[in-house]
Order: C-alpha cells, then structure tokens, then sequence
C-alpha cells in the first residue's frame, strides 16, 4: 500500500457514497435498471442498531475512490465463519494501483484476526 492509499471502515455519513459506488459498479456491470437501494437503505442496513453487512472505503489522497461491501457468513460443514464480498469497486481512472488489492487483502487480514 502506498502513502496515498487507506483503507478506512465507512461511517453512516457515507451512505450517499457508497449508494453512488454501488450506481457505477451497477453502471459498470450494465445492471443499472436492477439498483433499487436508496440512502436511507444503506444507512438503515450498514449503520443502524445491528449492522449485518459492512463497508471499506478505499481513498486515493483523502480521496475516495473505491469500496468493498461485506458481511458475515458461516459454513455449517466446516464449524467456521468467514466473510463474503458481496461488491469490490474501484473507479475505472484508478485501477491499476493497486487499490482493489489493498481492499482484498484488508478484508483478509480481519478473517485473520477475528
């Protein structure tokens, strides 16, 4: 990771971003039509009184530039929970630095730790 890259966990006054991150990967993935979460969703559902899905914001120099969307899953067979990446995004001027990378390996290191 670099000096102008971090990775911070996001804040209920993210919401408006990361529904803005999920319209350009729905954009992206030519799925657009199918985005029916609004704000009030995201800061429902991410920051309410029990969250049960997560968020990564990726900046670029203070800058966010892109997000990982996460939550919690368990694998009866294996006794083990993990995590599942729902979304990973990172804005197409920005690719190539190593951004997407830094959100894997952030979400990586949490499954290590906990």
């Amino acid at each position: 990771m670099t000096d102008l890259l971090s990775i911070r966990s996001a804040t209920q006054a993210d919401a408006g971003l990361i529904l803005g991150f999920i319209r350009d990967l729905a954009e992206y993935e030519k799925l657009l039509d199918q985005v029916t979460a609004s704000e009030a969703d995201i800061a429902r559902d991410l920051f309410g009184d029990a969250p049960k899905v997560f968020c990564e914001i990726a900046e670029w120099d203070g800058k966010p530039v892109g997000f990982a969307l996460w939550f919690y899953t368990f694998s009866t067979f294996q006794g083990r929970h993990g995590i599942w990446l729902e979304d990973l995004y990172v804005d197409p001027s920005m690719r190539g630095n190593g951004i997407g990378k830094a959100l894997l390996v952030n979400l990586a290191q949490r499954c290590i730790r906990e």
